[in-house]
Parts: C-alpha cells; sequence; structure tokens
C-alpha cells in the first residue's frame, strides 16, 4: 500500500537530521530510554521491553494487536490505572496471546491508540478463568509525559473499517497460529522469551528500517556518539 509506506516513512530520518535518544526517570525511580526522531518519540524501552509510542501506531496501526475498551475507560488509564479485563470490549475477538505480550489499547469506534503495555495474563487463563483481573498493564498513553515530549498531536479517528477489523485482518495473515512447532505467536504480536523484543511485520521494509536504526542505537553505539547525524 503506497499510502501506508508513505506515512511510515515520515519515521525514517532524512538528511542532516538527528536521532537522539533520551534516557528519562520514572516516578518509581526506574529508568525508560526513549528514541525520538523528527521531534517524535517513536520507542521507548523498559525493563529491557521495546514498545512504540502512540505517535507510532497512528501511523502503523497495524505493528501490534489491541485490546478495545470503552471511552469512559480512558480517564482511569490516563490516571495510571491499567485495563481490566471486564473493560475489554472485543474479549471474545482477541484470539490467542501470551502473558507479557505488547499491546496496544484503543476506544471502541476508533482504532487510534490510546494506550501501550503488556499483557498480565494469557488467553488460556483468560479462557479458564473468565474475564476477571487486569488484562493490560499500561505503561505509556494518550496525553502522558511521553507524548508531551513530542508534537502533542490530539487523537486521530480511524475507523476500524479503514484497516480492517480487528481480528479479521490477523486470520488473513495467519496470525496466532503456530507453525513449525514454534511457540511464538506470529510477529510483530509475540514476545519472546529472551528479553521481549518488539518485532516488526518483516514483510514491510519501511518498519523494519525503523526497526533496525532502533536496535544499532540500542546495541552498536555508546551513549557519547549521540545525537548521530544521518547525513
Amino acid at each position: 500500500d503506497p499510502l501506508f509506506r508513505s506515512r511510515e516513512s515520515r519515521f525514517l530520518p532524512q538528511k542532516d537530521e538527528d536521532v537522539h535518544a533520551i534516557r528519562l526517570a520514572l516516578h518509581n525511580e526506574e529508568q525508560c530510554d526513549v528514541y525520538t526522531t523528527h521531534g517524535l518519540p517513536i520507542f521507548f524501552e523498559r525493563d529491557g521491553i521495546v514498545f512504540p509510542t502512540v505517535y507510532t501506531l497512528w501511523k502503523n496501526p497495524n505493528l501490534i494487536s489491541y485490546f478495545i475498551t470503552w471511552p469512559p475507560v480512558m480517564s482511569k488509564l490516563r490516571n495510571g490505572a491499567d485495563l481490566m479485563l471486564p473493560g475489554v470490549a472485543n474479549i471474545d475477538e482477541l484470539g490467542d496471546f501470551s502473558k507479557g505480550q505488547v499491546v496496544g489499547v484503543s476506544l471502541a469506534g476508533n482504532r487510534a491508540a490510546v494506550g501501550v503495555g503488556v499483557t498480565a495474563v494469557d488467553s488460556g487463563v483468560l479462557a479458564q478463568n473468565g474475564p476477571t483481573g487486569k488484562g493490560v498493564l499500561i505503561c505509556h498513553t494518550y496525553e502522558d509525559h511521553l507524548w508531551a515530549l513530542g508534537n502533542k498531536e490530539l487523537l486521530p479517528v480511524m475507523p476500524y473499517e479503514e484497516i480492517g477489523e480487528i481480528g479479521k485482518e490477523e486470520d488473513e495473515r495467519g496470525l496466532g497460529e503456530l507453525e513449525d512447532g514454534a511457540e511464538a505467536i506470529s510477529p510483530p504480536e509475540d514476545l519472546p522469551e529472551d528479553g521481549g523484543r518488539l518485532l516488526p511485520d518483516l514483510g514491510d521494509m519501511d518498519s523494519l528500517v525503523v526497526w533496525c536504526l532502533v536496535c544499532a542505537l540500542k546495541n552498536r553505539l555508546d551513549k557519547s556518539e549521540l545525537p548521530l547525524l544521518t547525513s
């Protein structure tokens, strides 16, 4: 899709533009590394897990799966609450997922992500116990301090029909199905056991280039080498 690729390309550094890695101290005294380009935070790393920001998900909505909730729940998430399973609107459409999997949160009627986190349980526990307890441990929300590092773009309106209703597109691509005995759900939704790095859809070269850039910043460069000129 040329339009989709064009949107993704806006996250790629252009000539003479800088890429920055910022280390933030959280309220619980933990540290978080934030990767920015074009003045926007695009990924952040916490506890060895790399998450996309809401800015990234607005331009690349299919990077991860979503738990859908109701608009009144947003104020609770913004105030620091986790997403509870009774508040999940698409509970019967989630399919298979693992505990600790990186997922997005969106509101009923609008696919645009309002939060990012990791699942608190796996689909097996959900099937056994029903929708009780926490569903998603929230790490980042729309209008939080991480969002404020960017251009403070307002929440876009993204009807589900524009990019495929949740569940249908994943089924067509075979997400959630195990192949060759693999224990993981198909990327980018799965969270590997060796550290939990989020992977892009390898069929999308623009996403792959952005991901390689983030990995290079994290694993190949010293902090003293940043900011890095791309010219």
